[in-house]
């Protein structure tokens, strides 16, 4: 199995996903269970199946001495619709999901419980915002104007499903407060170690990184256009660009 998203605040609650389906891991008698990163991939976990009030299937470790990671791939995001999943919300329970063009129904205000969002598919469908520790909550963020490619995980309350992201870095981060600059990003995703990152005013650029749980990972000023990454895990990260007093903020993925 692969995880996706561990809160190590909250009961060291872990999700993990294969090719099949995924599964909320959490240790609420407190055994010790190691806390993984995204993408480590784990074997031969023991433990008991439960289900919560909320309808979720839980894995409760009955012991803490699990295999090692043996490696970091971390999962691609299975693309969906807010239809398909209302359908069949026992098929993609605890799955990391991605929502293509979802608008947010009431944006202008903070992120805070839930947020209706629509992309067309099937009706009504909820934003909840399930993970207090997630950057957007910590540091109040006002909800975007324009549609989102929202990467997230799914939950259910008596059977009515929800997504949740884990992080500003699970949008596609078109925020109406950055002020949009012509920059071109690329290659993105990379695998060669670097990204580029070009304007049409040649002044330096302060970048920083953030990885999916808002901490910053990286930062610089470069005057050559090109940011070396190859430090960097596999992964999602949140790329903030500071020119003059011009600020944009994209996603970037690292394979």
């Amino acid at each position: 199995m692969t995880n996706t998203y561990s809160r190590p605040a909250y009961n060291n609650q872990q999700y993990f996903q294969d090719n099949t389906a995924a599964i909320l891991v959490p240790d609420p008698t407190d055994i010790g269970i190691t806390t993984y990163d995204e993408g480590d991939v784990v074997y031969n976990i023991k433990g008991n199946l439960f289900l919560g009030g909320d309808g979720v299937l839980r894995f409760v470790p009955t012991e803490a001495n699990w295999d090692p990671a043996t490696g970091n791939t971390p999962i691609v995001p299975e693309v969906v619709t807010t239809q398909q999943i209302k359908d069949n919300v026992e098929n993609y329970e605890s799955e990391l999901v991605e929502i293509k063009n979802a608008t947010f129904q009431n944006p202008g205000v903070n992120f805070a419980n839930f947020h209706p969002i629509n992309d067309n598919s099937g009706g009504n469908f909820s934003f909840l915002c399930k993970f207090p520790e997630a950057n957007y909550m910590v540091t109040p963020t006002v909800i975007p104007d324009t549609p989102q490619d929202i990467v997230g995980i799914v939950s259910e309350l008596n059977s009515i499903a929800r997504i949740s992201a884990r992080s500003l870095s699970d949008f596609t981060l078109d925020f109406k407060e950055f002020e949009q600059i012509d920059f071109k990003l690329y290659p993105n995703p990379t695998s060669v170690g670097y990204v580029n990152i070009l304007s049409k005013d040649n002044s330096k650029l302060g970048v920083s990184v953030f990885d999916l749980l808002g901490k910053q990972v990286k930062m610089e000023i470069i005057s050559n256009g090109r940011l070396n990454v190859s430090n960097l895990k596999e992964g999602i990260y949140v790329l903030k660009i500071k020119q003059q007093d011009a600020i944009l903020t994209k996603k970037l993925v690292i394979q």
